[in-house]
């Protein structure tokens, strides 16, 4: 889930040995429960190989199909794979998107397929501010 807090805060936490992050829930759009479906049949499209980041801010509901108003989408920049879990992650570099507010964010496929969307609080990027986004897939209580 995305890091937003202002500088100080941040310095402070990390002077702590502490990592700053907001986490939440979010939503499993219908085409990525499609998608979990379409796999375990083996009839999958692709993996999940993007993140796209927007300043849209309207509530998030299953018949999404992209993101409100997207800014641009990146291919995570890392992969993780644990048992029972898979962690996606992506570091948007601190001099890219200055002066952008950041409100949502969505996995995709290389079709271009939304697997998930989130809204979150604004965030607004300076040219010294990174924004990590991470999705991670646990389904080991399921």
């Amino acid at each position: 889930m995305p890091v937003g807090i202002d500088d100080a805060e941040c310095y402070r936490l990390i002077e702590q040995g502490l990592k700053p992050t907001v986490s939440m829930h979010n939503l499993l759009t219908t085409v990525g429960k499609n998608l979990v479906r379409d796999m375990l049949r083996g009839l999958a499209s692709g993996p999940l190989t993007q993140v796209g980041y927007g300043t849209g801010t309207t509530a998030p509901t299953v018949n999404d199909t992209a993101l409100e108003t997207e800014v641009a989408k990146s291919d995570w920049t890392s992969t993780v794979i644990a048992p029972a879990s898979i962690t996606f992650a992506y570091l948007m570099p601190a001099g890219s998107y200055a002066g952008t507010v950041f409100t949502e964010a969505g996995t995709f496929t290389a079709a271009d397929e939304m697997f998930n969307r989130f809204v979150h609080t604004a965030i607004t990027k300076t040219t010294a501010k990174q924004i990590f986004y991470q999705l991670v897939i646990d389904i080991s209580e399921v």
